[in-house]
């Protein structure tokens, strides 16, 4: 059972219920000794920080995984906000995604929604108004002691497990307050096929940074270097955009 800070009873119980079920169907454990001490580092600024998470993304268990990984390793977290793409959380196209989502808010993960950008299915004010109360939520889980935000920079899942280019600008997140910024690659222990991964899951955690210490090169945008950071915790047939 994982320790809870600020949850109550209800995260600790209903908590403890969804990490059972994923770890007993994907395994999920930290492959490395320097991924351990990542997560301890990331554990102890959560005390007096916030953090943004950044993955790979491949299908659609990885946002459930790694939020079941984090709930068990770090005993300082708070708050989860998770980007979500619009159509999954709309009823109306899925459903059963739309319900699975909405009911994250019972320990305490919440969706923060935004539409893909190939997604042409809402109107350019709902795609608006969706990113600007996306930032505003961003802001304030960012600016509380152990809050937290999950974000796959590449908008949409990998159709053949490769990295793909990043796309808008999540090194904004870090103005919103002590935020540490932290590369996780979702790595499978089993076969990809046609974007579904079968067996066991494998986490590689990097190392906490601020994003202004990033150095960045001529011609880079920034959010390609941080990606370049979680490229290289990748296996190399993976890194795709980024090898």
């Amino acid at each position: 059972m994982f320790k809870e800070r600020g949850g109550g009873f209800r995260r600790v119980v209903l908590g403890g219920i969804f990490v059972d079920m994923v770890k007993r169907k994907y395994g999920l454990k930290s492959i490395s000794e320097a991924s351990e001490t990542n997560l301890l580092a990331l554990d102890q600024h959560l005390e007096s920080g916030s953090s943004v998470v950044y993955f790979n993304h491949t299908t659609l268990i990885d946002s459930p995984a790694l939020i079941a990984f984090l709930l068990v390793q770090l005993s300082n977290i708070g708050r989860i906000g998770v980007l979500t793409s619009e159509k999954h959380y709309d009823i109306s196209r899925r459903p059963r995604d739309g319900l699975m989502i909405r009911s994250a808010s019972l320990i305490r993960v919440n969706p923060l929604r935004v539409v893909q950008s190939d997604d042409d299915h809402y109107s350019e004010q709902v795609r608006f108004n969706l990113n600007k109360s996306m930032f505003r939520q961003v802001k304030k889980i960012l600016g509380e002691f152990g809050g937290t935000i999950l974000i796959a920079p590449e908008g949409t899942r990998s159709p053949n497990g490769q990295l793909q280019k990043a796309e808008g600008e999540f090194d904004r997140f870090g103005k919103y307050g002590n935020v540490n910024f932290v590369p996780i690659g979702i790595i499978p222990e089993g076969n990809f096929d046609e974007g579904i991964r079968v067996g066991k899951v494998g986490l590689n955690v990097g190392e906490p940074y601020r994003f202004e210490s990033l150095q960045i090169p001529n011609g880079l945008r920034p959010i390609d270097v941080a990606m370049k950071r979680l490229a290289g915790l990748l296996l190399p047939d993976m890194r795709g955009a980024y090898a």
